[in-house]
This record gives C-alpha cells, sequence and structure tokens, in this order.
C-alpha cells in the first residue's frame, strides 16, 4: 500500500477547496412540483408503512419507492420513521427516502448528522447515493464516514459518492486550441467534442500533446492534477508540437474534495471490499478521475486481493483515452491468476486502445 506522506502530497496537488465548496448547500435544487393526486395516494401509502401487518407495511414501502420523486408528500412522515422501534421499518424507510429522490436530501442529512443508530446511518447514507447527482451538497457530510472506525459504515460512504459524482467532471470544453494541423485538430475534436470554453471554474485536467506527424495525440507523462490557472493554454513547445489543455467545468472544485477520499481509501483501507468499491467509485466518476490514474495502476500492480485489482482495472478503462498511460501495465494484469482481473484488464485494453488485442 501506498505511505499516508504520499497520500497527504497527494491530496495537497489536488488542492481541496473547502471554502469554496461551502457554499453548495445554498444553492436550488430541482425538486418536482408536489402533484395534489399523488400527494395523496403517497400519504395514503405512507399511513400503512408501520402497519401491524408485514405484507402491508412491504406493499406501501414498495408502492412509495416506485412512485420516486411524486411521493415526496410522505418525506415527514418517512423521516420520522427513521427512528421507528422497528429497525425493518426504520431501515426501509431510508431506503424508499433515497428512491424518491431530490425532495428527501435535507431530511436525510438531518438524520447522519444526529442519529446514534448505526444501521440507520449507514442506510441513510446508502440512501444518499440513491439521491445521485442532487446530494452534491451533501458531500462533506458523507466525507468523514469515509474514514470511520465501522468498515460497512466506509463502504456505503465510499459507495455513495461514487454515485453522487457519478459521470462527473468530463471535459466540457477546450480552454486552449491552437493547433494548425488539420489531422491533430480533428483528433482531438474526435476525443474532446467540438470544444468551446469551460462553462465554469477553469481548472485543468491535464495536458495532451499533439504529433502533427500524422495527428495522432499520445498522453504526455507530465502530470498537472486538478491545478488551477491553466486554461489560458501553455506556450507552444519546442519541435512542432502543440499544447491543449482541456477544463473539468463546473463539478471540478466538488472533485478537489472526493477524489483525495476515494484514493485514500482505495490505497490504505484495511478492508479489501472498501478499497474495491473505492476503485468502482473512481470508475463511476470516469474521466473526472483521471488524476488518480497513477493510484488506480499502484492497486492493478500491488493489491494482494484480487477484487480490488479487478476494479481497478475496471476503473482505468472507464477513463477511456485518458488511460493510456497504464496500457503496458494492463497488458501484464492479463497474466493476472485471476481471470475476473484478466477479463477486466482485456476489457480496459479495448475501451482505452481497441486495437490493443489484435494479433501481430
Amino acid at each position: 500500500m501506498i505511505s499516508s506522506t504520499r497520500i497527504h502530497a497527494y491530496g495537497a496537488v489536488l488542492g481541496l477547496m473547502l471554502a469554496g465548496f461551502a457554499g453548495c448547500d445554498s444553492q436550488s435544487r430541482s425538486i418536482p412540483a408536489t402533484d395534489p393526486e399523488a400527494a395523496k395516494i403517497a400519504l395514503g401509502h405512507v399511513g400503512k408503512i408501520t402497519d401491524p401487518a408485514e405484507e402491508v407495511r412491504k406493499n406501501a414501502f414498495r408502492a412509495l419507492a416506485e412512485m420516486g420523486p411524486r411521493a415526496a408528500a410522505a418525506v415527514p412522515a418517512l423521516a420520522a420513521a427513521l427512528s421507528h422501534q422497528d429497525s425493518k421499518v426504520a431501515t426501509t424507510s431510508a431506503v424508499v427516502l433515497g428512491k424518491i429522490g431530490p425532495p428527501s436530501l435535507d431530511a436525510l442529512r438531518r438524520e447522519i448528522r444526529t442519529t446514534t443508530s448505526p444501521k440507520i446511518t449507514q442506510a441513510c447514507i446508502a440512501a444518499l447515493g440513491d439521491v445521485g447527482e442532487a446530494a452534491k451538497p451533501a458531500t462533506t457530510d458523507l466525507i468523514p464516514f469515509a474514514t470511520a472506525t465501522d468498515p460497512a459504515t466506509r463502504l456505503r460512504a465510499v459507495r455513495s459518492l461514487g454515485k453522487i459524482y457519478a459521470g462527473v467532471g468530463k471535459p466540457s470544453g477546450l480552454t486552449s486550441f491552437t493547433i494548425n494541423d488539420p489531422a491533430a485538430a480533428e483528433a482531438a475534436q474526435t476525443m474532446l467534442g467540438t470544444g468551446g470554453p469551460s462553462v465554469d471554474s477553469p481548472i485543468s485536467a491535464g495536458i495532451q500533446r499533439f504529433n502533427p506527424d500524422g495527428g495522432r495525440m499520445r498522453n504526455v507523462a507530465r502530470k498537472f492534477g486538478f491545478r488551477p490557472g491553466l486554461s489560458g493554454g501553455l506556450p507552444e513547445e519546442a519541435g512542432g508540437k502543440t499544447v491543449l489543455t482541456f477544463s473539468l467545468g463546473g463539478d471540478a472544485k466538488q472533485l478537489e474534495l472526493v477524489l483525495p477520499v476515494l484514493v485514500e481509501a482505495l490505497s490504505e483501507d484495511r478492508a479489501p471490499l472498501v478499497r474495491a468499491a473505492a476503485a468502482e467509485a473512481l470508475g463511476t466518476i470516469g474521466p473526472g478521475a483521471a488524476p488518480t490514474l497513477e493510484m488506480l495502476v499502484h492497486a492493478l500492480e500491488d493489491d494482494v486481493e484480487s477484487p480490488v485489482r479487478a476494479a481497478a482495472a475496471k476503473a482505468i478503462g472507464r477513463l477511456g483515452t485518458l488511460g493510456a498511460e497504464a496500457l503496458p501495465m494492463l497488458k501484464q494484469a492479463m497474466r493476472d491468476p485471476d481471470r475476473t482481473v484478466t477479463i477486466e484488464a482485456a476489457s480496459a485494453l479495448a475501451a482505452i486502445a481497441p486495437g490493443a488485442l489484435a494479433p501481430k
């Protein structure tokens, strides 16, 4: 495993911007307007969640979960049920709150801050993951649980962070596009889209260098991670090489909080399930997790548990071409004694470089 000193240094490079993220609580959230008919139905179901008959309770919970956000009127009663003496009622209420989605966010956040029950804490953490992207304001609530004493709590926190930030940080636009070679320009547009300015904070996710001889892109070994101030572009380098930067867009600051937490879980957690979940979470985030490539490679090469190695290989594949530097390590992983690892390594190779597995 990687030393804690290295992890702390990594976190410093990412530059945690807690002050900038603290204002997320006040941001508006998209909560559907209450439908009177849906509210009536939801209140009818929620009145049965404490019924003496177990089958009646199950049907009521199931109906509310299927309604999703339309069951927003049931949130106060479900939140109250989180402290019910029957643990099944309490934990199932948390599950349903997660299925209802954004209307449940405030109730779930309050509960994880105040409850003393490990089961309810874990259920609410998992529910926040089910809320998805709308649960980003709960990031600072969830992060401490990623280092909790109980591995089950850590597992749920890591998984939920991955769900909340799924697909976040895809390159939102080119911030410097000074490529004269038509083939290189076409390659850039194919990889990153049509380009254009960043929609939000100009934080560079990486540096790509183009080779005008054939217009083929290759990753530069040099790493910049999340370093502000690169959006204006870098000077053209010698030898006819042109530099391109691209930005992560509006979620970069949140990722600066989340990525170090997931890296620490991947590299340092004693529980293999948590380490594997951290790798899976980074893969779920996708290209936005590109700065963690080095740590994913370490997990692929060095972790003693095959599920962690397999999850790391899968996560690298989900980085797409931003994982190109790991191609040699993925090829080496094709010789792993565990079949699951070899399958995930092959899938990752195919995702990053479709021709990598072609017979020579």
